[in-house]
């Protein structure tokens, strides 16, 4: 209805000299590209998930997403090098089952096309992150690991029990994860105490801890805490408290430095943030809003999400001109599940001019 208005306005204003038929033709035609452009941006329609509220609709898992059998996720661009990145290759078994058949680190160079093969993984739910001096460190089962960017000197470096997510240093010598303490309600009324051990690591490539950090912490508590990337002037990272989510800048001390996303909206909790390049602007993914980025201290979406559509993990290039990012697009089934189909996309750094990209099997 809204485009149809717009159409109609688009109509009466037209200038003196434009014939019937050819302001028919462009009324169509701004009639179709408008409902291209508009398809992520009507909250009225949502015709991938129509009437569903909730699990009960479904049984006791609720709606299903049939994951991509075959699919590239997870990108991180070389940071000396704006046409080559690593990702994750996934591949599932059959359309019946989640499982990972075979998960594997993937090099892929935009200009030549080569893909190669790095170190296969078991189990991986977080960003990969490449040094400046030729590392890259991943997260899988508890354990931090880093290899040469040829796939060469695969060692495990983590002294602690580790979450997946891990950001090398602006040098490349560091790295930083939180130790993942696994507690049950019962364990933290017995012991909240231990809840002082899940304190930020950082350590250096052959596991020596080198700091540990406790962020918004008490006498018996460190809070949760997300790093996402790491300059020389400080962190940038997620939060969870009081109801609210955010993004925040601190020093390599952990001190709370500025506030510069704030919101009491669970379900917008940001997904990956990364600093953009050369400047101090930040670009981040919400699950259910799209591709944001703060410039200047204002919000903005470059890339949209609707029922459709999806953004998630991303990279920016060294030179903050580009953005690889993970595009799904959803294809309803039945009442119950849709269909997913994942890929990388590489755009301009304001979302301009999205491409796919074609990887080899």
């Amino acid at each position: 209805m809204k485009i149809i208005m717009l159409v109609r306005k688009l109509h009466k204003a037209a200038p003196y000299g434009i014939g019937g038929k050819t302001m028919k033709t462009i009324n169509i035609f701004l009639l179709i590209s408008l409902c291209l452009l508009s398809s992520c941006f009507d909250d009225e329609i949502n015709p991938l998930f129509g009437n569903f509220t909730g699990k009960d609709n479904c049984g006791w898992t609720g709606f299903n997403f049939v994951e991509d059998l075959n699919c590239f996720s997870r990108p991180c661009f070389n940071p000396n090098n704006p046409d080559e990145f690593v990702c994750i290759q996934e591949i599932f078994n059959d359309t019946n089952s989640n499982f990972n058949d075979s998960q594997t680190i993937v090099k892929f160079n935009l200009k030549t096309k080569e893909k190669t093969v790095l170190a296969k993984v078991s189990s991986f739910y977080s960003q990969i992150d490449w040094s400046s001096i030729g590392w890259i460190a991943y997260g899988d089962n508890g354990n931090i690991y880093i290899i040469k960017d040829d796939g060469s000197e695969k060692r495990k470096i983590n002294p602690v029990f580790a979450h997946p997510a891990c950001r090398f240093n602006e040098e490349g010598t560091k790295l930083i994860f939180r130790r993942r303490i696994d507690l049950s309600a019962s364990d933290k009324q017995r012991n909240p105490g231990l809840l002082l051990l899940r304190r930020m690591y950082i350590i250096d490539l052959s596991g020596n801890i080198i700091d540990t950090l406790c962020i918004d912490g008490t006498k018996d508590y460190c809070g949760t805490f997300g790093i996402h990337d790491w300059r020389n002037t400080g962190f940038v990272s997620t939060y969870g408290k009081d109801g609210k989510t955010g993004i925040e800048f601190r020093n390599e001390s952990g001190v709370l430095t500025s506030v510069i996303y704030d919101k009491r909206d669970d379900d917008k909790y940001p997904k990956d943030i990364e600093w953009n390049g050369k400047t101090d602007d930040v670009t981040y993914s919400v699950s259910n809003t799209g591709l944001m980025q703060i410039i200047s201290g204002k919000i903005r979406v470059i890339r949209h999400y609707c029922d459709k559509v999806n953004y998630g993990y991303f990279s920016v290039s060294p030179d903050g001109e580009k953005i690889i990012a993970e595009k799904s697009l959803y294809t309803r089934i039945n009442d119950c599940s849709a269909q997913e189909e994942k890929f990388l996309v590489i755009m301009d750094i304001d979302g301009r001019n999205e491409e796919r990209i074609e990887i080899p099997e």
